[in-house]
C-alpha cells in the first residue's frame, strides 16, 4: 500500500488529522452501536445517543430548509381534534367554529404518504386527540400534538417521507426546529 506510505511520510500532518478523525468516527459509531437497556438508560448513555441523534438530524433538517424556498411567514392557528385520514390521504380535522364543530381536510405540509394503511393505523390511535393545527397557504397543516409534529411521528415511523421537492421550507424548518429542542434536552 504505496499510497499509505507516501500519505503517511510525505504529509505527516493530513495523516494524524485523518487518523484522529477515524478515531473519532469508530468511536461515536461504538458508542451508538450499544443497545438501550436498563444500564445504559442508568448510566445516562440513551440520553446521550437520543441527543447526538437528535443533533444529526437537527443538522439534516436545517441544512435542507436552508437550501429550499422560504415559505409564506403567515399562518393561521387553529385548534380541533384528529379525526382520521380520508382516501385522498388528507387529514380529516374536528375544528370548533361558534358553538359546533365542523370536519374539514387539509394536506399534510411537505409530507408525502407512502404507506396508507400505515397512516390510517397511525392517525386512528390519535383519534379525538386535541391539536394545534398552523395552517400555510389555505390547505397545508403541520399538526402539532403535544409539542411534536404529526408530520414529523409519520416520517419516523415510516409511514410517510418528507417531499423530495417540496414548494417551501415551512415543514423542514419545524422538524429542524423540533430536532434541536430534543437535542437540547427541553
Amino acid at each position: 500500500m504505496e499510497w499509505l506510505d507516501t500519505l503517511r511520510y510525505d504529509y505527516p500532518r493530513l495523516f494524524r488529522v485523518l487518523v484522529i478523525v477515524a478515531l473519532i468516527i469508530s468511536l461515536v459509531g461504538g458508542f451508538m452501536i450499544i443497545p438501550e437497556g436498563s444500564m445504559a438508560r442508568a448510566i445516562g448513555i440513551t440520553d446521550v445517543q437520543h441527543r447526538v441523534t437528535a443533533t444529526f438530524n437537527g443538522l439534516y433538517w436545517s441544512v435542507r430548509a436552508h437550501v429550499h424556498q422560504d415559505g409564506p411567514e403567515q399562518h393561521v392557528q387553529l385548534y380541533g381534534n384528529i379525526e382520521g385520514i380520508d382516501e385522498t390521504t388528507q387529514l380529516v380535522v374536528s375544528i370548533p367554529i361558534k358553538d359546533q364543530f365542523q370536519q374539514k381536510t387539509f394536506r399534510l405540509a411537505n409530507t408525502e404518504i407512502i404507506d396508507v394503511y400505515g397512516a390510517v393505523h397511525a392517525v386512528g390511535a390519535l383519534r379525538q386527540e386535541t391539536a394545534r393545527f398552523d395552517v400555510y397557504d389555505g390547505n397545508n397543516v403541520v399538526v402539532w400534538i403535544r409539542g411534536t409534529p404529526l408530520n414529523v411521528k409519520l416520517i419516523e415511523s415510516g409511514v410517510a417521507r418528507p417531499a423530495p421537492k417540496p414548494p417551501s421550507n415551512i415543514f423542514d424548518r419545524a422538524f429542524a426546529a423540533y430536532y434541536w429542542r430534543l437535542a437540547k434536552a427541553q
